[in-house]
């Protein structure tokens, strides 16, 4: 017989074996397999188990069953057992409070990291067990202690998870990336069985949406580079329509570093990417109108106290004559396109910016591209953060020179009349001069 204390794990499906073999092996303990009850009992006269993990499951002798003539034989009845089932825990708790010994239940599909956290206390109560041949009253106190802990603990686990909208799960950390564990709440966020992601492969890839699928499973095999994975996809419902899925993704890793497993989150963010999309199409539509618009329109950025990025609208090329990449290439330009006389009254205003929650839109000469000077209308809006510091400000550049030349125009004829019927004034005073003086004259003949 083996002297060194294994792992006993029966199964009738070779797939899962295999799977719970990988799991098992950084427990650095030696792992036996079964594919029914017999086999196993047979193991148990070569090996020295210091745990059980038994399918409940079985197709002729049901996992209970074997724990039963396990409890019965003096050289196995203190192996601590580890039930894998697909129902509740109830029966689990019958089979425990009737038969004693030390044991467990988890309920497929279970994280591999919850797995290997609940062998490593059963290992380690077992060791307790060999430590002392008889254990002492103590030691079964902190026994019962470990194993109510640990019940507590899973309990709340569970509770937590069912409770919460964000499904967590866990896949290989390589190979096909397939899913190893689904919580339960997957089914009122996406309408599947947590079974259905488990037991068929590729089923998670299949349900992407058509136009997300090759960009999501494209950055798939540059997972482990980073360690942490972030992305939104759309992901079809079991109602047939594709919800929005925020998916974010962890590796963690063993004792010497290796990838052991992925552990991840799925949200649904439907809503709020609806309500981004309806935003994006408002931002888009409002570009539209802004940029068919003859005013020139530019929204300035700025970080302590400086501009550090500008944005125009394509009508400002038609106002002034330069394109934006010439005003990006020339910061200066704006303030030397001014009409000499007209920039200090242009700084002022832009230095209102920093103190005043209103700036008072002035009108001024800008001096076009072709040389042509021509009358703008300048108006300018703060934008500042919560503590009132100035963060960017938008600006409208309106071509008035037409309506400045009418008003130049208009003003010269009032002077013109103005000129006239003073002109004519005068005359009349004259005339009546004349004739004051031409009846003088009469009246002296």
């Amino acid at each position: 017989m083996s002297t060194s204390p294994a792992i006993l794990i029966v199964d009738d499906q070779p797939q899962r074996l295999l799977a719970l073999e990988a799991t098992l092996a950084s427990l650095q303990v030696a792992v036996v397999k079964a594919r029914n009850p017999d086999a196993a009992l047979a193991a148990t006269l070569s090996h020295d188990f210091a745990l059980a993990i038994l399918d409940v499951q079985q197709p002729k002798l049901d996992g209970f069953e074997l724990a039963r003539r396990l409890r019965r034989d003096e050289r196995t009845r203190r192996i601590p057992i580890l039930f894998l089932t697909n129902a509740s825990g109830a029966e689990h708790e019958v089979f425990a409070s009737r038969e004693g010994g030390v044991g467990d239940y988890l309920v497929r599909p279970c994280l591999p990291t919850v797995l290997l956290a609940r062998a490593r206390v059963l290992l380690e109560l077992d060791a307790l067990h060999r430590a002392r041949a008889e254990p002492s009253e103590q030691l079964e106190q902190l026994i019962a202690h470990r194993t109510a802990e640990l019940r507590s603990a899973r309990e709340r686990l569970e509770h937590l998870i069912s409770s919460s909208g964000t499904v967590t799960y866990a896949c290989r950390a390589s190979g096909d990336f397939g899913v190893t564990y689904v919580s339960a709440n997957v089914g009122a966020v996406l309408g599947y069985p947590p079974q259905t992601f488990t037991d068929e492969p590729g089923f998670w890839a299949k349900h992407l949406h058509p136009d997300d699928a090759p960009r999501v499973l494209a950055e798939l095999p540059r997972l482990r580079e980073g360690g942490v994975s972030l992305h939104v996809y759309r992901f079809r419902h079991a109602d047939g329509d594709h919800r929005w899925i925020r998916d974010e993704l962890r590796l963690i890793r063993d004792a010497e570093g290796l990838p052991l497993e992925w552990v991840g989150t799925w949200m649904d963010v439907t809503e709020g990417k609806r309500v981004e999309l309806e935003l994006e199409e408002s931002e888009a539509r409002y570009r539209r109108i802004t940029d068919s618009l003859s005013d020139c329109r530019y929204t300035v950025r700025v970080e302590h106290g400086r501009a550090v990025e500008t944005r125009l609208s394509p009508s400002c090329e038609a106002v002034t004559g330069y394109s934006e990449e010439e005003f990006r290439g020339d910061p200066g330009l704006w303030l030397r396109m001014v009409v000499e006389e007209d920039r200090r009254e242009v700084i002022a205003q832009s230095r209102g910016l920093f103190s005043e929650d209103v700036v008072t839109p002035i009108e001024h000469r800008i001096v076009r591209k072709d040389g042509a000077i021509q009358w703008v209308r300048a108006a300018l809006i703060p934008t500042r953060d919560a503590s009132g510091v100035l963060v960017a400000y938008d600006g409208v550049l309106r071509n008035i020179t037409e309506p400045e030349r009418a008003e130049q125009r208009l003003a010269a004829a009032n002077r013109e009349l103005i000129f006239q019927n003073e002109e004519k004034e005068r005359r009349a005073a004259e005339l009546v001069v004349a004739n004051e003086e031409l009846l003088f004259e009469n009246n002296e003949k």
